[in-house]
Parts: structure tokens; sequence; C-alpha cells
């Protein structure tokens, strides 16, 4: 039987802007059991990525205001936690990893004084000791000859090197839970790989649960068990990766699994892609978030948000054309009819 490590239910996250209130994310629930990989995919200002620094509310207090809803990490109720208590959560049971590691790491320090700053934290290791245990995360992330670069500077690694030395200040406490923030994006593809093989043999060592913001589903495919598609603050469809690969049931997965060019593709069909731009978040959205952009939008999409409808065990989609009295249209990804 799994064991669920992080639960969030209903969370209503806002900022407070000269222009007024930005309602960043709007009812978001799902969980994460320990050991496995969830991705939350979306396109830039969806609200991946406040939605996993809510978890360990990251953001000033005076800058956000978590409206409602419910985080609990390991039975903490995280949303009433003091900061005191946060912070002994923060790098020792939620670890994260930031997407550009150039700009995460402080230039000021050696990476060994930045790995041994969270255990001496956390572990309370004297300086020593906690030198030598930053030695051997930096052999764990693959880093040759950890012993003489753990007294060098960020600058002197190359952009693969300082996300491995970042995945290891994430983890040097053995945290439950690591939060990957678009971690491969200033990487090529050849460290891209690297990185994403490492993540997963640490997980497999270390028993963490990942929670992986991404908006590349090459990665999704390599990493998730599960993957949540957001649009608009919302989820708009999740399932396990072979659900949302090979039977996408939302009119925008179909419009990002569209985009991706095939490498195996014979003929010349042209790629799919989402005509206009996401709402404005400042306002409130009427009816569905996507029925702006959306070519399969019916007059009840303007008018009601329409509820997740179950497709099939563990996968749901919030669209309407999973109503019993919809009309039929064909899944262009799949070319079957939608039921």
């Amino acid at each position: 039987m799994t064991e669920t490590l992080l639960r969030v239910d209903d969370l209503r996250v806002s900022f407070d802007t000269y222009a007024g209130e930005v309602r960043a994310v709007r009812g978001v629930s799902f969980h994460i059991d320990k050991g496995e990989t969830l991705a939350i995919v979306g396109e830039s200002g969806s609200g991946k990525s406040v939605t996993a620094q809510a978890t360990m509310r990251l953001s000033a207090d005076k800058q956000i205001r978590y409206k409602s809803g419910s985080i609990r990490f390991n039975e903490k109720e995280i949303l009433k936690l003091q900061e005191k208590e946060l912070q002994r959560i923060r790098g020792s049971e939620i670890g994260m990893i930031l997407q550009d590691p150039l700009t995460s790491l402080n230039p000021m320090m050696t990476v060994g004084k930045q790995i041994a700053e969270g255990i001496i934290k956390h572990q309370h290791l004297p300086k020593r000791e906690a030198i030598t245990k930053a030695i051997e995360m930096l052999r764990l992330v693959g880093i040759p000859e950890p012993e003489r670069r753990v007294n060098q500077y960020p600058h002197e690694f190359s952009g693969g090197m300082r996300q491995r030395v970042s995945i290891a200040i994430a983890l040097a406490c053995n945290p439950k839970l690591l939060i990957a923030d678009e971690p491969t994006t200033a990487l090529d593809v050849t460290i891209q790989a690297q990185i994403l093989e490492l993540m997963k043999d640490l997980q497999e060592k270390l028993n963490t649960a990942i929670l992986l913001i991404t908006h590349d589903l090459g990665i999704v495919a390599e990493m998730a068990d599960r993957v949540m598609i957001m649009y608009a603050g919302s989820i708009v469809e999740s399932g396990n990766c072979e659900d949302l690969f090979y039977h996408p049931a939302h009119p925008y997965t179909w419009g990002l699994l569209g985009s991706i060019p095939q490498a195996d593709q014979k003929n010349k069909e042209a790629l799919i892609s989402i005509k206009g731009t996401p709402p404005d978040l400042h306002a409130e959205i009427t009816g569905c978030p996507f029925k702006h952009r959306c070519s399969y939008a019916m007059a009840v999409c303007h008018e009601h948000r329409p509820p997740a409808f179950e497709i099939g065990e563990g996968h749901t989609a919030g669209c309407f054309l999973h109503h019993e009295f919809s009309p039929s249209v064909i899944n262009p990804i799949t070319k079957e009819e939608v039921k």
C-alpha cells in the first residue's frame, strides 16, 4: 500500500500587485506518494512554480495570500506552521532545485560551504564533518575530484556541473520530497539527459518523492509516474503518463501533444498550435478557462466551469466534451471518437 507524503486540497493563492490581485492558483488539489514522481506541466504563467513554492511557503507572506485550502506534508499542515518550524522542514525534509544554477548558487561562497550550510543547520554536525559530507555529496552526484572541487566557486564549474551542485545541496539532508523547478532548462540536451539520469538514480537510492515542474513533455515521459496539466492556475487534466500520452482527454493537452514534432512522422501534416493567449489572471474567470482558445467550445463552456470528469481509473479531465449529452468529436491525437 502506498503512503501519501504530500496532499494539497483546494489551494488558492493570490498576489497583491499595483495592478490589483493576481489569482495565480485557483483551487488546485493533488497528492504525492512516497518515492513517486509527479510532474506539473503547462505553459509559462499557468501557476506551476507558484504551486510548488507554496508547498514550502517560500514567498514572503506580505507578497502572497493563501486564500483557502490545505497543504499537508507528512501529516503537518504547512499553512499553519510558524516560520521557525518551516525553516526546520526546508532543506531537511523538502529540498528544491531551481532552474538556473548560476543565479541560485552564491558566487561568493565555495560550493563546499554551500552544501555544508544546510548540513550544519539541520544535522548539527561540526564544520569539518559537514565538509566531509559535502565531498561525499559531490561524489554522489558525479563530480570528479570532489576533494579538490569542494573548495572551488560556482564560476569555476560548467552549467551541468553547477546543476549537479544544486542537486547535491537539495539532497544533502536526505529530504523526503524533492521539488525540481525546470531543473534542465538552461542545459544542452546531452547534459540534460545526464541530469535526468542522475535524478532517477538518486531517487532509487534515497526513495525520495519528486515534484517535477516543467513544460517539456519529453522530460515528463522520461521521469514521471503521474502528470498534472495546468492552465490559468487550474488543473485541467491529470493521470498517469500512459493516460496523458496515449489517451489525452482535454483540448489543451491535445494542443500540447500536437505541437511536438514526431521523429518517425512520414507525412507533412502541420503541427497543431494553440491560438491566442492565456486569460488575464487579474480577472475572475467565468466558465472554462480555455474556452477562448478552444476549437470545441460550446455555450455551456462560457457559462459554467466544467467539473473533473473521470475518464478512467485515476484519469480526469475538466472538459464538457465528456458529458453524456455533448456532441461527438474526434480526438486529433488518437483519431478516436470522444465519448
